[in-house]
């Protein structure tokens, strides 16, 4: 029901739901039509055109004239960080949700995250996503259970990285998380930047496994994309978060250490695939820090035993490292 629609008074809405837009011009009708068909509907979605050089901002605004429960916002572009500040900052619902512009949603994903939310009293509600190729999507549950989470328990799950994880786009917020929270402008890797900011005003998270969010992989596979500088930023992510845990949740060092080990594995990888010369200054940083942690990786709960004989062997030799990858194709 939208109750705004049905008094036609300028009600606050319950949901504010964030769409950072650029350069989606192939993507953006489906994205905004899929919430647009929700099934709550009690909902704002506020569309924030940064700058993009497409026809992406009339489209927004074509939507908006369709529809009032859509604002369109048009600024400078800024980065996807930026995007959502300014959708917060306009937001007026009891809860924020984001959704990216070339993703989708399931037609029931906030109704089912905002029965969960309230059900449980919870101040953060996840659901699971599917990971969607040009010629496959993959779903990685078919659990339809809902699970309640302490403050601790949330945060070594999201560590864990295996069933919920750092993405904004599959939670729903209670607004005051954001009252003094901000994402990074300028980063890549976010989510990852501010997710133990969020946790620390979590004091119960909520989350179903069920695939609720179409995640739409369009880049080309990390496998062959280029290293650049701006990679040091999923590094820096988490050895920020690991600080936070080793002083606040001192029982969950040991897994974040992990995640910042997988955050170098990740990056050499990309140098790797890049033909970095061993003895570029970045390239002898990376590797110095993983093999001071072989006995980290050897014995590590997080990883793999796929994940732990890929890391060792781009230790033992990159070249025989690229060319096996690239036979099995492995995406790290």
């Amino acid at each position: 029901i939208n109750m705004r629609e049905e008094t036609g008074i300028d009600m606050e809405p319950v949901i504010s739901i964030i769409v950072p837009v650029y350069k989606v011009e192939q993507y953006i009708h489906r994205c905004i039509d899929s919430i647009l068909c929700q099934t709550f509907q009690d909902f704002e979605l506020i569309l924030v055109d940064d700058g993009s050089p497409d026809n992406c901002g009339a489209i927004c605004d074509e939507y908006a004239l369709l529809d009032n429960r859509i604002r369109v916002i048009h600024k400078e572009n800024g980065g996807l960080s930026d995007a959502r500040n300014v959708g917060i900052d306009n937001s007026r619902g009891k809860y924020i949700g984001f959704v990216d512009s070339d993703d989708y949603i399931a037609p029931d994903m906030y109704e089912v995250l905002y029965k969960n939310i309230i059900e449980y009293n919870a101040d953060i509600s996840m659901c699971g996503y599917y990971d969607c190729y040009e010629n496959r999507i993959i779903q990685h549950s078919n659990d339809n259970s809902v699970y309640s989470y302490s403050q601790e328990e949330a945060i070594k799950i999201i560590l864990d990285g295996k069933l919920f994880s750092v993405h904004a786009w599959t939670k729903l917020y209670k607004r005051e998380i954001f009252a003094n929270i901000r994402y990074p402008k300028g980063k890549i890797c976010e989510d990852a930047y501010i997710i133990m900011d969020i946790m620390k005003t979590v004091n119960t998270a909520v989350f179903t496994p069920t695939p609720k969010y179409y995640y739409v992989h369009r880049s080309q596979s990390i496998n062959t994309s280029k290293f650049s500088p701006r990679d040091f930023d999923r590094i820096d992510a988490h050895e920020r978060n690991y600080e936070i845990i080793k002083n606040e949740y001192p029982n969950l060092k040991k897994l974040a250490h992990e995640r910042c080990i997988g955050a170098y594995g990740y990056v050499a990888h990309k140098m790797i695939y890049s033909s970095m010369e061993s003895n570029h200054q970045d390239m002898k940083r990376v590797f110095a820090f993983l093999r001071k942690n072989i006995i980290n990786i050897i014995f590590g709960t997080h990883f793999s035993i796929r994940r732990k004989a890929s890391l060792i062997l781009m230790m033992i030799s990159k070249k025989m490292y690229k060319k096996i990858m690239q036979k099995i194709k492995v995406i790290v």
